[in-house]
C-alpha cells in the first residue's frame, strides 16, 4: 500500500470518527452501569460456552440489548439516576473496605468500639485496663477494656 492510498484510509477512519462523535451529541454514551453490564454480558457468554442453554444465550442478549438502549439513550436524566445509584452501591462498600483497612492499620494503637445507643463506631488509643470514653455524637458514657497499651 502505497503513501497515498494510505493518507486515503486515514482520511476516510478520521471522517467517520467525526460522523459517529456527531451522532452520540446528546445521547448517554458509555458511564459505569453500561461497563458492569457489559462485563455481566461476557461472563454469561462465556458461562454459555459451556453450558450451551438456549434461555442462558437470551439472558446473555437482553443484556447486550440493554447495554445499547443504555449507551444510545437521549433520556439523560433517567440514564444519570440508574448510574448514580450503582455509584452509590459502589461508595458503600469502598467506605466499608477503607474502614476494615484502617481498624487493620491501626489494630496496635487503637481499639474500635460500637457506641450502644446510636450505634456509631468509635476510636480510642489503646491503653492498659478499663476506662470510659464519650460518645462525640449521643453523649454517653461507654465503659472500654484494654488487655494491653499501644504498640508504636
Amino acid at each position: 500500500m502505497n503513501d497515498q492510498n494510505r493518507q486515503k484510509l486515514k482520511d476516510k477512519f478520521a471522517q467517520w470518527d467525526r460522523k459517529c462523535t456527531e451522532d452520540m451529541v446528546g445521547r448517554n454514551g458509555v458511564d459505569a452501569l453500561n461497563v458492569l453490564l457489559f462485563a455481566v454480558y461476557v461472563i454469561l457468554v462465556f458461562v454459555d460456552a459451556r453450558v450451551r442453554t438456549l434461555w442462558l444465550t437470551g439472558v446473555a442478549f437482553a443484556v447486550l440489548a440493554l447495554v445499547l438502549f443504555r449507551i444510545f439513550s437521549k433520556n439523560l436524566p433517567a440514564r444519570q439516576k440508574e448510574n448514580a445509584v450503582l455509584l452509590k452501591c459502589f461508595a458503600f462498600f469502598r467506605r466499608r473496605r477503607h474502614f476494615r483497612e484502617q481498624k487493620f492499620r491501626d489494630r496496635k494503637t487503637h481499639v474500635y468500639k460500637q457506641c450502644p445507643n446510636c450505634k456509631k463506631m468509635l476510636r480510642a488509643k489503646k491503653k492498659k485496663g478499663t476506662r470510659v470514653i464519650h460518645c462525640p455524637y449521643c453523649d454517653r458514657e461507654i465503659k472500654i477494656h484494654c488487655l494491653t497499651d499501644a504498640k508504636l
